[in-house]
């Protein structure tokens, strides 16, 4: 796709949601509106770019490696859980016809914690490195199994619930350090001039909506400022080198 039909898609996708965010927070805080429309522009131009570049940040900055065998096992577990839940279930039909509950509120959070509990009650790898493939909780589908398997998993959580309370202040920082390497080490990846226009016109394609009360309009004024500014200062004027004009 040519470089100016990208760039007024990205300033026109940018502009529009940026002037609906602007609308949506007021007169006080519509600038928050601009710089989110402009960070969707910078990212969305060429966006197929920004997922190439997000496993390659992953591996420069980490050295953690999923064990996928582990997690495709647990995630199977979990869908178990989910078969016995209808088993389980069944036991309480009659206590929700009396207290009479929110039906897809419970429905919704027994399957949640039936899925969570087979999940994380799964297992690991042994000493030899044999994931435990004889726990296989979900083929034992009646009442008193189902019962047990959740008390189970549910137990697993508990237990754990004080040592991660414990650990939460040093995840936290983990956290934070890490995502802002990451965004930093992305931005590094992606950077680019015309990714740079595009947030430029974006925020002022989402002024334009937001002080025009329209975000459509706004858009549009994004997207037509985008490729004015590309083809004339990009291409004619600065003669950018890789730079092409669709026009020619």
């Amino acid at each position: 796709m040519e470089k100016t039909i990208r760039i007024a898609i990205a300033c026109f996708a940018g502009s529009f949601i940026g002037g609906v965010i602007a609308f949506q927070i007021g007169h006080v805080g519509w600038p928050i509106g601009a710089l989110v429309g402009g960070l969707i522009a910078y990212l969305g131009f060429d966006f197929a770019a920004v997922i190439a570049a997000i496993p390659v940040v992953w591996e420069s900055i980490s050295s953690w490696k999923p064990d996928y065998p582990v997690w495709r096992f647990r995630f199977r577990n979990g869908l178990g859980f989910l078969g016995m839940a209808q088993t389980l279930l069944l036991f309480f039909l009659p206590i929700m016809e009396m207290t009479k509950p929110n039906t897809w509120g419970f429905l919704l959070s027994a399957h949640a914690a039936m899925f969570i509990a087979g999940f994380m009650s799964a297992g690991k790898r042994n000493q030899y490195g044999q994931l435990p493939e004889d726990l296989m909780p979900y083929k034992d589908t009646n009442p008193v199994g189902a019962a047990y398997w959740f008390c189970r998993g549910l137990l697993w959580l508990i237990v754990r619930i004080p040592r991660v309370t414990l650990k939460t202040r040093g995840y936290l920082g983990l956290l934070i350090r890490t995502s802002w390497k990451f965004t930093v080490t992305l931005f590094h990846i992606i950077h680019s001039e015309l990714r740079l226009l595009c947030a430029v016109d974006a925020a002022l394609g989402t002024t334009v909506g937001y002080f025009s009360g329209n975000a459509l309009i706004g858009a549009v004024a994004g997207a037509v400022l985008g490729v004015l500014n590309y083809e004339i200062i990009t291409v004619r004027v600065m003669q950018v080198a890789g730079a092409k004009s669709i026009f020619r």
